[in-house]
């Protein structure tokens, strides 16, 4: 039987961070399915699974559930993960940067670089209920990394 993962989205900004991922998964394999909040606009393709009730994603359920936000359902099975998008440091007009706020949603945070990791790897130190990894920001990496290859094929 196939892994199954679950995309968590409050936010539009959620589909060109999670599709990457999501063709990861699937070269792997896996199933994905999607659950959209009902206050998000469904940006998904026809060859995209969504998910529509509790129920579903009950039914489904998802190893791995991964949430571009701040918060996901606590409820929904598997291991939650909250995957880092960018460089959120100060990102907001609000006087209080909340990018450090442990919510306790969360078993995972997979951060994008040195401008959080450092800083989640204390809390993860002080709170002992979750694990932090830094995996890059999926939608940008392939900017920044080249297989050798190419770069031996550019240099001759």
């Amino acid at each position: 039987m196939n892994s199954r993962y679950l995309f968590f989205v409050s936010l539009a900004y959620s589909f060109p961070i999670l599709r990457p991922l999501q063709e990861e998964i699937w070269r792997r394999g896996d199933d994905v399915a999607w659950f959209i909040e009902d206050s998000c606009e469904d940006q998904l393709t026809e060859n995209e699974l969504r998910l529509r009730t509790i129920q579903e994603v009950t039914d489904y359920n998802p190893i791995a559930v991964f949430a571009p936000g701040n918060w996901v359902y606590d409820f929904f099975p598997g291991v939650k993960v909250c995957l880092f998008h960018g460089y959120a440091i100060n990102k907001r007009a609000e006087k209080k940067d909340d990018h450090f706020i442990i919510r306790g949603w969360f078993d995972i945070y997979c951060t994008q670089g040195r401008s959080s990791t450092p800083k989640f790897k204390e809390l993860e130190k002080k709170h002992g209920y979750f694990k932090v990894y830094e995996t890059g920001w999926c939608k940008i990496d392939n900017f920044f990394e080249q297989p050798t290859e190419n770069l031996k094929n550019k240099n001759q």
